[in-house]
């Protein structure tokens, strides 16, 4: 009888796989370096849409520098996407880590972040007054949705 042949990975399917390894290293890294120092304390004033006490998410996108497009449904979800290997433009890490620490993350939720895969599908957390959902994948990056409760 004779011997299956193990196929070979090609160039390119070691390329991607490194390269996303080192992405998801790289997240995780960033994710927790921001989490190391106290997060800022958020603002518990009513934001510009006139919504409840409680974290602002006007607040967070402008401590973060995120683009104006981050906010929507009258300053009550915010929207992040990083960067995947098909993005052109994207909040980075860095912002990514922020927006984390200015709304008050739990070392928890951060660690799921930390730890999500593309094959784990949409993952959801709730802290404060925020729900969040998150998605990731190499070619997308992280997609992040926050909501006031």
């Amino acid at each position: 009888m004779k011997a299956l042949a193990r196929p070979v990975p090609t160039a390119a399917a070691l390329i991607c796989l490194v390269a996303g390894a080192l992405i998801g290293l790289g997240t995780g890294v960033a994710l927790e370096q921001s989490r190391s120092a106290d997060p800022a304390p958020t603002s518990e004033a009513p934001g510009p849409s006139g919504t409840e006490s409680g974290t602002s998410l006007v607040t967070v996108a402008q401590a973060c520098s995120l683009p104006s497009g981050s906010l929507a449904d009258s300053n009550t979800t915010l929207i992040i996407d990083t960067k995947g290997k098909e993005d052109h433009e994207c909040v980075t890490i860095e912002k990514l880590s922020c927006v984390l620490a200015e709304s008050g993350a739990p070392q928890a939720v951060v660690a799921q972040m930390n730890a999500i895969r593309a094959l784990y599908g949409r993952q959801n957390a709730t802290w404060k007054d925020l729900d969040a959902s998150w998605s990731y994948s190499p070619d997308d990056g992280m997609q992040l949705i926050i909501t006031k409760s």
